[in-house]
């Protein structure tokens, strides 16, 4: 079966691995369905030779999400040693990296899709090295100023108390901001904001934030503007916006200005994921052009200072 958007169903997960992202090994399979798409696969190493993916099963022919898995991996030299896929009960997607608290938990973004448009989204947390994600916080967004959470939220601790979440707005209208997170009570409550400039031919989504390990005070900023076939044009921009954490956290309600980065006219483009590590950082993204299979793309760059 195939389905009705930009994916389809009979879908598989696959692993290729490098030391330098310039030669990569031979994808290698980690799981397959032989019904439901597999996609949006986060998650990420919870040690050096430890790494824990989540995906969601989805099902392209009716256009809902089935449900979300997670596999243990055990990195052996080249090769990953992979557990069966463990499913997580009443939620249909998890985004972004998997973060390591201050108190030695783990913490990882899940959403619940009730309908079209519609999701709750959780703050869920494992004492025992990701092998359970009983324990979690409900993420409140504010619908009286139209800001509803969407499945797709990057979310990081900035201090014991404080969350701190950059996300997708109802993603089947164009034209709306992404929305920034707020929580400084451990997750008990939240103030939600408008965070970005807002383009009337496009939507914003696949927020994600990178952590620079050599300027711990920033964060590196990436999201896809997606046009969706908007006046039958298939168009994408990939943007980025390095800033100090603590300019958010004292003015959460300041539009952040990013900068283009990739831009076509032709090819849609969407889900940058990026890793910084010391003074350079290296990062991934996917473009489709209409009625051709996708493509992905490598990305990298160094941090200059002044």
């Amino acid at each position: 079966m195939q389905g009705i958007s930009h994916a389809g169903d009979n879908g598989k997960i696959v692993v290729r691995m490098s030391q330098s992202c310039k030669e990569w090994s031979e994808p290698k399979l980690v799981y397959e369905d032989e019904i439901y798409g597999c996609r949006n696969v986060h998650g990420g190493a919870i040690s050096e030779s430890e790494i824990v993916i989540f995906f969601n099963k989805h099902d392209f022919t009716v256009q809902k999400p089935v449900n979300v898995l997670f596999m243990h991996g055990k990195i052996i030299g080249n090769h990953i040693e992979w557990s069966e896929p463990i499913p997580i009960q009443d939620r249909s997607i998890a985004y972004g990296k998997i973060s390591k608290l201050a108190d030695g938990r783990l913490m990882m973004e899940m959403s619940r899709y009730i309908s079209l448009g519609n999701w709750e989204t959780y703050l869920h947390f494992s004492s025992d090295n990701g092998w359970h994600w009983d324990d979690f916080v409900r993420v409140q967004g504010n619908k009286d100023k139209g800001y509803t959470p969407d499945e797709e939220i990057y979310f990081l601790q900035k201090e014991p108390n404080i969350f701190l979440g950059i996300g997708r707005n109802d993603a089947e209208v164009l034209g709306l901001p992404l929305l920034l997170y707020l929580s400084q009570d451990n997750g008990e409550s939240w103030s939600v904001y408008n965070t970005s400039l807002q383009l009337s031919s496009f939507t914003l989504v696949s927020p994600w934030i990178a952590q620079p390990t050599k300027y711990p005070s920033y964060v590196h900023i990436f999201y896809a503007a997606r046009s969706y076939g908007y006046n039958g044009v298939e168009k994408g921009r990939i943007y980025s916006l390095l800033v100090r954490l603590d300019d958010i956290l004292k003015n959460p309600q300041v539009i952040l200005r990013p900068t283009v980065i990739f831009e076509s006219n032709t090819i849609d483009m969407g889900y940058p994921t990026v890793i910084a590590e010391g003074n350079a950082f290296t990062g991934i993204f996917y473009s489709r052009e209409k009625e051709i299979p996708p493509n992905l793309f490598l990305f990298s760059g160094n941090y200059v200072t002044k």
